[in-house]
């Protein structure tokens, strides 16, 4: 028995929950990620590493480039430990300006080249960074005071390209910072080393053989932190990565016609990405290239229920894998392969921990919850991030002393999700500690009224909201897909949620939508989807007949 910071005896985890936790798997962290690459750079230099729609580099050919730029940095001050920015366009650079950065010892920080000046500027101070990586030839964005900009690709060769600078670096260096949105406006940097890293890739490689026989194709955004696998991961284990142009990922058709025509084995996204090409799917069931998709990862939202069977339709080889986690937990750090979906699921299962990650449902007062009970989800082990970059108040408030799992020094994050363990171990999330509904003073879980309204069955996937009406009351509003060739009417499907629902459950609107939109990085943009006022397809709140 343990005591909890307000004094509170605390039951330790049963040993049930420590059965569930009991990851503990070792791996290699000898160094930098990116030594990984440079063996397979020496093992298979004429192999190839990077692919996109112009073109394709070796591993040689990316290793000496990444040298000479290295050098570059090098010449401009980049040591063990200086953040450097990374401002180009999707295609070989950005392979180039990763590798570069890590074997100079530093650690990148990506700033998209759609970002708006101010929030670009906004990034690089907050890292700290005064030397940015930018595309060869430039463009009319304006390099804030005091940056100096040092191009990605330098076309002359430099007799030290054969070998880069001694990083000076370890497994306990920073690797990259990644920012996320903070409630205050300001940025938060989640700073993320290379042991943790290290940790992922191996349980990746364990766990779905990479190797030299894949190619993944890299369709998320540089800024989300799904890019740190496609860049770091896949080359480490020998494997290939394509990288998809902005013009292809924006394009369903095309990014259709990369999977068929590449030998693409791996994809790696936010479901709604996938979900985007879904209803293409079906004109090219039959073509050549369909059997070479071996493994779909998906991470960052709640895949559609539907989205497994119709890829699997026409993928018939590949495996499904829901991926869960935070940026502060290095990526992913749970797992569930999607087999079978089971029609009483409100939600893809979250899953288990990978290796040498803990996971706790805990209460108020920091005690493992019973099985089926709701809590707070805290996550623990080699997973987690160094902290927030230069903001050590609120790593402390995030990051707390580990008092549950095997390791005495270690740390626990709080995840700020609401979660329970079923009795086989399995996660499920049931929404935000913060983000809790009240309509008309009750308790309301949207996950629950999206499962009802997804078991009518001219529904093929729904999002509900809670909205403010003209009054300023917050009601649910339901944005409905419908299933290929239906026509749901707004009373049928409200009368639907009622039949076995509270009344205050029923949404006050419906919203039909042929697709929901997307974020930059591929998440369901919920801030996007219409107000009912802007659409015919709503019914206001009143009796469901």
């Amino acid at each position: 028995m343990t005591t909890t910071t307000t004094g509170t005896a605390a039951l330790g985890p049963t040993a049930q929950q420590r059965a569930w936790n009991a990851t503990t798997r070792g791996f290699t962290a000898d160094g930098p990620v990116h030594r990984r690459f440079e063996a397979q750079a020496r093992l298979r230099p004429d192999a190839v590493a990077v692919r996109w729609a112009g073109g394709t580099l070796t591993f040689a050919e990316l290793d000496r480039r990444a040298n000479r730029l290295a050098w570059a940095l090098r010449d401009r001050g980049v040591g063990p430990q200086t953040p450097v920015g990374i401002r180009v366009p999707r295609g070989p650079q950005l392979a180039v300006a990763v590798y570069g950065v890590l074997k100079a010892g530093g650690y990148y920080l990506p700033v998209e080249p759609t970002l708006p000046a101010e929030r670009a500027h906004t990034l690089l101070a907050e890292a700290g960074a005064r030397v940015l990586v930018v595309a060869a030839g430039g463009d009319s964005w304006s390099v804030p005071a005091g940056v100096a900009a040092v191009s990605a690709d330098h076309p002359v060769p430099d007799r030290r390209e054969l070998c880069g600078p001694e990083p000076g670096t370890d497994a306990d260096s920073t690797a990259y910072v990644v920012f996320t949105s903070g409630t205050t406006g300001r940025p938060n940097g989640v700073e993320v080393a290379h042991r943790s890293l290290h940790n992922l890739f191996a349980w990746c490689q364990r766990t779905h053989g990479f190797g030299p026989h894949d190619l993944g194709l890299s369709v998320a955004s540089f800024s989300f932190d799904l890019s740190v696998f496609d860049l770091l991961g896949l080359p480490g284990y020998g494997a290939g990565v394509y990288i998809a142009d902005d013009a292809q990922r924006r394009d369903p058709e095309l990014l259709i016609d990369v999977l068929l025509r590449e030998p693409v084995t791996f994809w790696n996204s936010a479901p709604t990405t996938l979900a985007h090409l879904a209803p293409l799917l079906d004109g090219h069931r039959d073509d050549a290239g369909t059997g070479d998709l071996r493994l779909v990862y998906l991470a960052g939202d709640f895949p559609p229920l539907t989205l497994p069977d119709d890829v699997r339709s026409v993928f018939t080889r590949a495996t499904i894998v829901n991926l869960g986690g935070t940026t502060e937990t290095t990526v992913w750090a749970n797992w569930y392969e999607v087999g079978a979906v089971d029609p009483a699921w409100r939600s893809v299962p979250y899953g288990r921990p990978i290796d040498n990650a803990q996971y706790w449902v805990v209460d108020e007062n920091l005690r493992p919850c019973p099985v089926g009970v709701p809590g707070d989800l805290l996550i623990g082990g080699d997973v987690l991030a160094i902290g927030y970059h230069g903001q050590p108040e609120l790593t402390g408030q995030r990051f707390i002393p580990d008092t549950l799992g095997p390791d005495p020094g270690g740390r626990l994050y709080r995840t700020g999700d609401r979660a329970s363990f079923g009795p086989d171990g399995v996660l499920t999330i049931l929404g935000r500690v913060d983000g809790q509904v009240k309509i008309r003073g009750a308790r309301v879980e949207l996950g629950e009224v999206e499962h009802r309204l997804r078991g009518h069955a001219d529904v093929r996937d729904v999002v509900v909201l809670a909205r403010p009406n003209r009054d300023g009351d917050r009601v649910l509003v339901a944005y409905v897909r419908p299933a290929p060739g239906c026509r749901p009417t707004v009373r049928e499907l409200r009368r639907h949620v009622a039949a076995g629902l509270p009344d205050y459950m029923v949404p006050a609107a419906v919203v039909f939508v042929d697709g929901f939109p997307a974020t930059a990085n591929g998440k369901l943009d919920r801030a996007a989807l219409p107000w009912p006022a802007q659409t015919g397809s709503t019914h206001t709140l009143g009796a469901p007949g």
